[in-house]
This record gives C-alpha cells, structure tokens and sequence, in this order.
C-alpha cells in the first residue's frame, strides 16, 4: 500500500512540475540588476546568516583556519557585512544607528555558527548546574 501511495504521489509531482515550469515568465523589461539583487540579502538576520556561511567558507579556503578560529572568522564576517549593509542602507540595517547594526551582525554571525549547538548547550546547562549527569 505505501508504495502504491509513492507511486501515486511521484506521478501527480512529474505531471505538475512541468506546467509549473511552462508557467513561468521573465519580462523582457527586467534588468540584470533586478534579477541579482544584493540588497534581498540582507532583509532578516536569517537572511544575513545565509550570506555569512559561503562567504567564510570562501575566506576560510584562502586562510585554511582551524578550531575556533573559524567562529572568529565568521564573526569577523559578519560585522564586515553588516558594515557594508549599514554603509549601503541594505536590508535590515538601512535606517539603524551603528550599535544596532553591530548587535544585528554579532547575531547573525551566532545563527551562522550554530548558536545552538550540542557545546554551546552543554556549557549553559553546566552554567546553570542543570545537567543531568548520566551514570
């Protein structure tokens, strides 16, 4: 019966995704520009962590860094990027005072890293004396 429902699912999804795709339009009227917009980047702090991942990977390729030198980095990224937002008036950071465009890069710079990590979880509870220790 489930691969009856597979089979089912997997005929109605390549018998709609091709009307989707003859669906579409570009307007001829419609800039380079527009297609690769910038500043859509930077829109949410989620939208800035996205940025955040590649560019450090790439910077991280050049610099071949280890260990917690690659959380630097990708904080180190992240405030450059901000900056950048601040100085452009892109997303998020358009109408902010340069505090608020730091605590908004630090921020994006922890999502980016996985504030929410198994360490990082480990370190609170122990902080906090509320681990439970397994025997």
């Amino acid at each position: 019966m489930k691969k009856l429902i597979v089979f089912g699912i997997a005929m109605i999804l390549s018998f709609s995704l091709p009307l989707m795709a003859f669906a579409q339009s570009i307007s001829p009227d419609v800039a380079a520009v527009d297609i690769f917009n910038l500043q859509a980047y930077f829109v949410s702090i989620a939208a800035m962590a996205g940025v955040i991942l590649p560019v450090t990977s790439f910077v991280n390729k050049l610099f071949k860094l280890t260990g917690a030198w690659k959380q630097v980095l990708s904080w180190a990224v992240a405030v450059g990027l901000g900056v950048l937002a601040w100085l452009l008036k892109w997303g998020i950071m358009a109408d902010v005072d340069w505090y608020w465009m730091l605590l908004y890069s630090a921020l994006a710079g922890l999502v980016a890293n996985g504030l929410f990590d198994i360490p990082a979880i480990k370190i609170i509870l122990q902080l906090l004396k509320l681990e439970v220790k397994v025997e």
